[in-house]
């Protein structure tokens, strides 16, 4: 099916600094790092639903958000008011559509951020398939657009309101107001910059190992901690990685990146496209009061790091290099912010090795993700097989023996 747009907004604007964080990854690719960043969601299609009905549910998604029809010739977005989106048709599972929509690159000067699949099963739609570019879109602006989509194919006539735009919010933050704002993210990083060791060559091994450990039993563990020390059970996973990573690089303090949430204002919960930049925090890992203690000054390290984030991040990356500091080590929690409590009786632990993938500029990326009923950490890193997989079991071991 293919779905034909006219008359929609068109404008040019500078990169925002989401974009920017997003574009600059895509640039860095090598053939070692070929990493393409999409992201992939499914939405039932209600029973009664035509596939017409469905490409004007899409169609009306495009016409709201401008990051669906925009694209990247340079470090600019430009807003395409015509063309066309192919709504392809399959009869084949839906887990082969997500698995090719996934492994599909776009092409950011030419491709709009969408591609879309319906998954008919006896000529009836039962699913759409999104294929989204990360340029587009990042998980919080996914998870808008599936709702949305959602809203859509229930009650075609439904009203929502206005959107703010990507180049809206570029515009905002090349303002006076975005500009100081970014002045005092920056002069919060020279401070913290300046404590950080210098960081050495990436480890001489033959490759990066992938490993995933999926533990109930630290989830459980992870959860009755946050409690005690009256925070969330993120700041407990980030303590027990800065932990193991400072006992590798043996240091008491670990510098590192995590993934800054970056949408503070109303307008900018509403809108779709990449908000996410880097916040680097500098953990002290020795100290008093036990992994409690180790915990506490995790929370307020990572909060001085997620107040001051909103900067300029070629500005950002700059500093850090001239400095010497830019941390490879990064931590991510990407979980959903809504999911099941921790099992009351947690099963016992598995391991796995995953593909491997080189993420630009990093020798060591802790994941967290939700996956079915519990959750997984992941460690990609510049270390021997043995080391990663001890890295996960030891995380673990940590969290059970202070919970």
């Amino acid at each position: 099916m293919i779905v034909t747009f006219t008359g929609m907004r068109a404008t040019a604007a500078p990169l925002s600094w989401g974009q920017s964080i997003v574009y600059d990854a895509l640039l860095r690719r090598t053939a070692d790092e070929d990493y393409n960043y999409n992201l992939t969601r499914v939405v039932p299609v209600p029973a009664g639903c035509t596939s017409d009905d469905v490409a004007t549910a899409v169609a009306a998604l495009v016409r709201r958000h401008d990051s669906l029809h925009t694209i990247f010739p340079g470090r600019t977005q430009e807003v395409i008011a015509a063309g066309e989106l192919e709504i392809r048709v399959g009869h084949a599972d839906t887990a082969s559509a997500v698995e090719k929509l996934a492994a599909e690159p776009f092409d950011p000067a030419h491709d709009w951020g969408i591609r879309a699949t319906l998954v008919c099963f006896n000529g009836q739609p039962r699913e759409i398939v999104l294929g989204l570019s990360h340029l587009a879109v990042d998980a919080w602006a996914a998870g808008m657009l599936t709702a949305e989509l959602r809203r859509l194919l229930r009650r075609p006539d439904v009203r929502l309101p206005a959107a703010w735009q990507p180049a809206d919010q570029a515009r905002h933050e090349q303002s006076e107001a975005g500009i100081r704002r970014s002045e005092r993210g920056l002069e919060y990083l020279r401070s913290v910059a300046g404590g950080a060791a210098p960081t050495g060559p990436l480890e001489n091994v033959p490759s990066l190992r992938h490993g995933e450990l999926r533990s109930q039993v630290a989830e459980v563990a992870a959860a009755r901690l946050a409690e005690r020390c009256r925070t969330s059970d993120s700041t407990v996973y980030l303590a027990a990685f800065a932990h193991q990573q400072a006992k590798i690089a043996d240091t008491d303090t670990c510098f590192l990146k995590t993934v800054a949430y970056n949408r503070t204002t109303d307008n900018e919960r509403g809108c779709v496209a990449p908000f996410a930049l880097d916040a680097f925090v500098s953990v002290s890992v020795a100290g008093p009061d036990g992994f409690a203690g180790l915990v506490k000054r995790s929370w307020a390290a990572s909060m001085r790091a997620y107040q001051h984030a909103q900067c300029d991040p070629a500005a950002a990356r700059e500093l850090v290099e001239t400095a010497g500091v830019n941390p490879p080590v990064m931590f991510n929690d990407a979980r959903s912010p809504v999911r099941p409590s921790p099992p009351r009786q947690p099963t016992g632990t598995t391991f796995r090795w995953l593909p491997d993938f080189r993420p630009p500029g990093l020798r060591c990326y802790l994941a967290i993700a939700d996956d079915r009923d519990g959750q997984t950490l992941s460690l990609l890193a510049d270390h021997r097989a043995d080391v990663v997989r001890d890295f996960l079991y030891r995380m673990e071991e940590l969290l059970m023996r202070a919970a």
